[in-house]
């Protein structure tokens, strides 16, 4: 008697992920990534004669409707997420019976980033006329370059999970002696 049926697989109805913080308790723990295992997506998959094994790979769908790895990737016990697979990954779970008869499934995951950025301005900055004269400001600080504003006033800075963009404005008002906020 042998066993010549493969293994059921069962694979969840999708999943989300969201992406690690960059300040983590864990410090095995990288900023930035998402680890998904074979156990995170199987749904109870099962073989009739022995136990099973699952593994995990990143997949894609054809035109044709048949899924395959993607180049490069390998069935295995774990696969990284990170800031650029934000969106839609397609995950295949392998799974493999004793007699190494071995069936598929396949989701989608959704990998969010849900940690808010954090943005640290300069410092406040009082300026007399005198200074905004030696600084070579303009009368309306409205019209200073970027440049000539940082070089001023100080740069923000900020700290994300994944990448970050810091763009500046400069609000209130001035009149044409460099007065006001």
């Amino acid at each position: 008697i042998t066993d010549g049926t493969p293994p059921t697989a069962l694979c969840e109805n999708g999943l989300n992920v969201s992406i690690t913080s960059s300040v983590s308790p864990d410090p095995s723990v990288a900023p930035g990534i998402a680890v998904l295992t074979p156990e995170m997506i199987d749904a109870g998959s099962h073989d009739d004669c022995s136990d099973v094994t699952l593994e995990i790979g990143r997949v894609r769908q054809l035109a044709s409707g048949v899924y395959e790895l993607l180049p490069g990737a390998a069935y295995g016990p774990e696969i990284n997420l990170t800031c650029e697979d934000l969106g839609t990954v397609l995950v295949g779970l392998k799974v493999t019976d004793a007699q190494g008869l071995s069936n598929f499934c396949w989701l989608p995951v959704l990998v969010e980033d849900k940690t808010p950025p954090t943005c640290i301005a300069p410092a406040d900055l009082m300026i007399s006329c005198v200074d905004l004269d030696n600084a070579g400001l303009p009368a309306d600080i409205m019209d200073a370059s970027d440049e000539l504003l940082d070089v001023s006033f100080g740069v923000a800075t900020g700290t994300d999970n994944c990448d970050i963009t810091i763009t500046q404005r400069v609000s209130g008002s001035v009149n044409s002696c460099g007065l006001g906020r």
